[in-house]
């Protein structure tokens, strides 16, 4: 298996499991996430927890689902939608009333991490993928 494609479907495949952990963690008290009463490092909501569900569920559809320069591609994307995830954060910190508890610092730091990562992942997947098609 070429490095970047073990790179990329690993990527994603932890990627969703860490998401997916998180947004199930998020329904249970616990000192990680969830509800600001509890004050966890990530605060959340139901809506939240539930975004974190499907992203994580995204990200190993990417893993699974996809091969080749598709699956490259797939992690970019997830990349985009953090990052895009992030500056909305920056403008809206409830992103307009959509959840119930605002965004904070560590949840924008999470964002910011996961968006720059995946773009990174994906891009070197991306070229790892294109130096082996033969060009027509």
């Amino acid at each position: 298996m070429d490095r970047g494609k073990g790179l990329v479907m690993g990527y994603a495949l932890l990627i969703g499991i860490v998401l997916g952990a998180l947004g199930l963690l998020g329904f249970f008290s616990n000192p990680i996430i969830g509800d600001a009463a509890g004050k966890p490092i990530f605060v959340t909501g139901t809506v939240h927890d539930l975004l974190l569900l499907i992203a994580g569920s995204l990200a190993l559809y990417v893993a699974f689902s996809l091969r080749g320069d598709q699956q490259a591609v797939g992690v970019m994307a997830i990349g985009v939608l953090f990052l895009a995830l992030f500056l909305l954060a920056l403008n809206s910190a409830d992103l307009s009333g959509l959840l119930s508890n605002p965004v904070n610092s560590a949840d924008r730091g999470l964002h910011l991490v996961v968006g720059v990562a995946s773009l990174a992942v994906g891009w070197y997947g991306h070229s790892s993928f294109r130096r082996l098609v033969p060009a027509r």
